[in-house]
């Protein structure tokens, strides 16, 4: 066994180059498996596509970003893409913060809003603050609106809350797969054709 390890080179020690580790573990094949699950994932529970995208061409739109720590990729894609002024609240917001970026965004009516969830370990529940719960509620009760989960489904009924109003489309949990699968939609380069895998209320839903 000794002969054959030495014969097979191993008797030299060659230190390997971590300099690309990442990229050696994550091929470009495997890459593109994940984006096109991802892809297939991505599921609209209310509303439709088509008034979805086209209402982020109609005037009095903005792009509202809750739970991040800075401003992500897809905030600044979707807002170059579209044109659309974009806000940003972390999830601890308070009513004083909450109040004041609503007073900003007085002149827009109709939001889409993205619903990040940046833990390690998502939950069943977000780990927002009692008012950014709340104020999400409001939110999706206008049919003006769309809100876009970026986490587990579980945490839409988590919410306690109706959201019979406003357009749904949840991509199950937040990574930059999910970010490219909504900002695709988005543009019109792929179908939001998942299924929810759990049952929500139906006053929940339209």
């Amino acid at each position: 066994m000794l002969a054959f390890k030495e014969w097979a080179g191993l008797a030299r020690y060659l230190p390997v180059d971590t300099s690309k580790l990442v990229l050696d573990l994550n091929l470009a094949y495997s890459r593109n498996l994940i984006q096109q699950l991802t892809d297939s994932a991505l599921t609209l529970i209310n509303g439709s596509a088509t008034s979805i995208k086209a209402g982020l061409r109609l005037p009095h739109t903005a792009l509202v970003f809750l739970g991040v720590k800075q401003p992500p990729a897809l905030m600044n894609s979707v807002s170059r893409e579209f044109a659309l002024p974009a806000f940003s609240l972390m999830k601890k917001a308070t009513r004083f913060q909450i109040d004041s970026l609503r007073d900003r965004m007085k002149e827009y009516h109709r939001f889409y809003v993205f619903i990040h969830d940046e833990r390690a370990r998502p939950q069943a529940s977000l780990d927002y603050s009692a008012e950014l719960l709340d104020w999400i509620g409001k939110l999706g009760r206008s049919q003006e609106n769309t809100l876009c989960f970026l986490s587990n489904a579980y945490t839409l009924s988590a919410l306690g809350t109706s959201l019979n109003g406003a357009s749904v489309l949840i991509s199950y949990q937040d990574s930059p797969y999910t970010e490219n699968s909504i900002n695709r939609f988005l543009e019109g380069k792929i179908n939001a054709s998942g299924k929810l895998p759990v049952r929500l209320p139906k006053l929940m839903l339209k």
